[in-house]
């Protein structure tokens, strides 16, 4: 089911900092397909078990935006993780992607490989770490992982892993992303495979960020 027009507030782990955030969109993925409110940018993405967004076969990594409605520069992307998800993926809720399937986004994520959260400047050729933390645990099924995006000179970012602030960055570079949509990516860890279909969202949010 597609929601729009959900609202709700979230509270940063900042003692006393408060970030609005305007649930315009959320997508449980219960449904037999994916349908128009998204793009799929590579992979062979669709509705697994009529419950999650996945894998359908082994394309190895699935890219998805969310083209419903736009929010404007200043957006969050949110994801749950499934119950049954794969050990071996990877996923990566992102902000501000525009333009063609080779098109840069900001994306936050656990690597796997790595052992640690980052925040990433993905896609195109012109890829690049912004920041990481090895001082935080890794997500397990069901939790909830967060991107935040706000401002242009320079680019401001937070993630969020079940409402605990884990990482932040900015990004004051030439080619920053000044807007975009947001979306989810997710890949299997290098050399590994799943049983398909593989879940890899349960549930997805995503909308404007207000900060009073």
């Amino acid at each position: 089911m597609v929601i729009i027009g959900l609202r709700t507030d979230s509270i940063s782990s900042k003692a006393l900092t408060s970030v609005y955030s305007d649930y315009t969109s959320a997508d449980d993925f219960e449904r037999p397909k994916l349908g128009k409110n998204w793009s799929i940018n590579f992979g062979n993405v669709g509705i697994v078990h009529r419950s999650d967004l996945g894998l359908l076969s082994s394309s190895g990594m699935g890219l998805v935006t969310w083209e419903k409605l736009s929010f404007g520069p200043d957006q969050f992307s949110e994801i749950i993780l499934p119950l049954d998800i794969s050990p071996n993926m990877m996923v990566q809720p992102f902000v501000r992607r525009s333009g063609n399937d080779q098109a840069p986004r900001y994306g936050f994520g656990w690597d796997d490989e790595a052992l640690r959260w980052y925040f990433k400047y993905d896609g195109g050729p012109q890829t690049r770490i912004l920041a990481t933390n090895t001082s935080y645990s890794p997500p397990v099924p069901g939790d909830t992982v967060r991107i935040e995006v706000s401002g242009t000179h320079p680019v401001a970012l937070k993630g969020f892993h079940n409402g605990t602030l884990v990482l932040e960055a900015t990004d004051a570079e030439y080619n920053r992303i000044l807007d975009g949509r947001p979306g989810i990516a997710y890949r299997l860890k290098l050399g590994t495979g799943a049983t398909y279909p593989a879940p890899a969202v349960e549930i997805w949010r995503g909308g404007r960020i207000l900060i009073p």
